[in-house]
């Protein structure tokens, strides 16, 4: 099992609106059933960390292409992510991580 963590980089000002559509995203991702609930979390300004950063977070069974054939890839008419790009100051970088499971 592996932890995907993707780091959004916000524009001053804009870390919970970012956070917000961050949001929305995980949630068409989830209803579409190419990935499990995300965690999005914040840091800088009242905690401590980077300011002006968004963490989106969920778990995968394994770390596969994005390039695959069978991978649905989402266009939402809502422009999610033309909104994303709206709040975002700099790309996001991605971490994964493998979950300790003791075996």
């Amino acid at each position: 099992m592996f932890v995907v963590r993707r780091i959004h980089h916000a524009k001053p000002g804009q870390s919970r609106k970012l956070a917000e559509v961050l949001r929305k995203i995980g949630e068409m991702y989830q209803g579409n059933g190419e990935r499990k609930p995300s965690r999005i979390y914040t840091s800088g300004g009242s905690t401590p960390g980077a300011l002006n950063t968004v963490y989106m977070e969920w778990l995968e069974e394994a770390l596969m292409s994005p390039y695959r054939p069978e991978l649905v890839t989402l266009e939402p008419s809502d422009g999610l992510f033309a909104e994303l790009k709206e709040h975002e100051e700099s790309s996001s970088e991605i971490e994964f991580y493998e979950l300790f499971s003791g075996e």
